[in-house]
């Protein structure tokens, strides 16, 4: 119904309502006290609601403590100040834009904090340029307040510009949602925090773009998602979903899946973008760290999403497996941490790309690891993966997994599928600290080959006189078992030529045991004289063949 300038405003409202209609302003300016008594007088307008549309609003809105039993819409209509319900309890509130017309309407902030809102909060379209301090936070400003809110709905914002000068553009701690969060085609310039949450449904951030100037993209620290969470290419317009900030999700359950799907995410500067009360991650520069992350179904990560940071989730818990794919680039540093995380499933990342160190160590794996045909390089300390104390219940396949040198090393690459132990220079695969590591397949040798010609060795980088044609290598097996035994200087265990060969598995005495065939893990397997225990003849410089051998 268009509007009368010679009529009472409320009463023409009212009206609308009633006849299930909303007012049409056509761009007239309306004070917002004018409103104020419309709601005041809520309680005579249809269940309809009270429908307004191409109003420029004029002063406050100021809508505190109101209780209002039918739906408030706003649709097309300017603000000139922040819209404030905190404490209200409201039906449903939509403050939108149709983009169809291309323009849209601004909203300076909206205050909802302790707000309870029976179904939906809409805002949609909407460009928010403002900041407010509420909530009696003097040194904190925000565009949107929703902090300690109830929605017994969803909560929607499509195609929604948050710009905050130096502020936060969600500040929802404690929120509670019976329904979904879709926050679609948003463009935000400050963070959205979201932490100690309360999710019934999913939370989707979709073809979203984050442009933190804190370094400070989303925080979900403690939240509980009651289904799943996607971070996704828009479906329509395939807009890819663009993240310049760091994510957190310490303690965080989420009891559906978490997929990541044709997303270009990029973590902070180093140093950057972490809360005042988390705990610093091990890592330098960082995306997501997740410590003690609870995800009950599937951890996904597909298409040609591309992470420039690390994924730091160290005792994780993901009953529903991981599948990885795309490219995770952090360049001399952690690129994926799953120190001490269970997977309840597979593992299974094949043709990752892989810049940094992926460490796994004491972790378990219910299921199978598979890292065929990926690729690491430029990782932290030269360990492109860390495994030690790993348990793995299924197989382990990396068959074509290549770790790629740093420019010192003499070689550009090592593809694990077809280099064998003797002919491996520089060393590809290390044992660090007391740590041994069996390689089924490696070369072995006859009992009478001369205990000199060892291979190269693996560890210490330093080559020996290759196998001679009686003891030919074999192509390694992806099979890596980790075994423990005491380190011994190097100088303790170089092999002299009176060394002899002894009985794989010997037990501990001072009796040389009698010669065998040697260590199935090496080939070669010699005793040290002064020494009671037998050395590995590979590998001279770094451990003591103990149980293995």
């Amino acid at each position: 119904m268009p509007l009368e300038p010679n009529e009472d405003f409320a009463a023409q409202v009212l009206a609308a309502s009633r006849a299930q209609r909303g007012v049409n302003c056509a761009g007239a300016e309306v004070a917002a006290s004018d409103i104020r008594a419309a709601c005041l007088a809520a309680d005579k307008a249809d269940p309809f609601g009270v429908r307004l549309a191409g109003a420029r609003i004029t002063g406050p809105l100021d809508l505190r403590a109101f209780t209002i039993s039918v739906a408030l819409r706003f649709q097309d209509c300017d603000f000139t100040d922040p819209v404030n319900v905190e404490g209200a309890r409201l039906h449903d509130l939509a403050i939108t834009t149709d983009l169809r017309k291309g323009s849209r309407n601004e909203l300076p902030g909206l205050i909802a904090l302790g707000a309870e809102i029976a179904h939906n909060l809409v805002l949609s379209g909407m460009v928010i340029r403002g900041e407010t301090r509420a909530g009696g936070s003097g040194n904190r400003s925000a565009g949107v307040w929703l902090t300690g809110a109830e929605i017994g709905g969803n909560l929607l914002a499509v195609g929604t510009q948050i710009l905050p000068a130096t502020g936060r553009a969600i500040h929802a701690d404690r929120m509670r949602i019976a329904g979904n969060i879709r926050i679609e085609d948003v463009r935000a310039t400050g963070e959205i925090r979201l932490p100690a949450m309360h999710l019934a449904g999913s939370l989707g951030l979709i073809g979203v773009e984050l442009l933190p100037q804190d370094g400070r993209a989303l925080d979900l620290n403690e939240a509980v998602i009651g289904n799943s969470l996607f971070l996704m290419n828009a479906p329509h317009t395939l807009a890819r979903c663009r993240l310049r900030g760091r994510i957190e999700m310490s303690h965080t359950t989420i009891h559906g899946q978490m997929l990541i799907r044709g997303a270009d995410l990029s973590a902070p500067p180093t140093g950057r973008g972490g809360q005042f009360y988390t705990v610093e991650s091990t890592g330098g520069r960082t995306f997501l760290l997740g410590p003690r992350l609870s995800v009950q179904g599937s951890l996904v990560m597909e298409g040609d999403t591309v992470v420039r940071g690390g994924l730091l989730m160290p005792g994780a818990r993901l009953h529903g497996g991981v599948r990885l794919a795309g490219a995770v680039w952090n360049e001399g540093d952690l690129a994926l941490d799953l120190k001490q995380t269970i997977v309840e499933g597979d593992l299974h990342a094949p043709g990752l790309s892989v810049e940094g160190t992926v460490r796994l160590d004491n972790a378990r794996i219910e299921g199978p690891l598979t890292m065929e045909y990926a690729t690491v390089a430029k990782p932290l300390d030269r360990r492109g993966v860390s495994a030690v104390g790993l348990k793995v219940a299924g197989d382990v396949q990396c068959r074509g997994l290549a770790a790629s040198t740093p420019s010192d090393w003499s070689t550009s690459s090592v593809p694990l599928s077809t280099a064998g132990c003797a002919p491996m220079a520089p060393p590809w695969c290390s044992a660090p600290g007391p740590s041994t590591h069996r390689l089924r397949g490696a070369p072995r040798s006859k009992p009478d080959s001369p205990t000199s010609e060892g291979a190269s060795t693996l560890a210490g980088g330093s080559s020996r006189e290759r196998p001679t044609s009686r003891a030919r290598p074999r192509p390694i097996s992806p099979m890596i078992r980790s075994m423990t035994g005491p380190a011994t200087p190097s100088s303790a265990v170089s092999p002299t030529s009176g060394s002899r060969l002894v009985r794989p598995g010997a037990k501990r005495s001072g009796t040389p045991a009698p010669a065998s065939p040697g260590c199935r893990a090496c080939g070669l397997m010699t005793r040290v004289p002064g020494s009671t225990w037998p050395q590995c003849s590979v590998r001279p410089a770094t451990a003591t063949v103990r149980k293995l051998c």
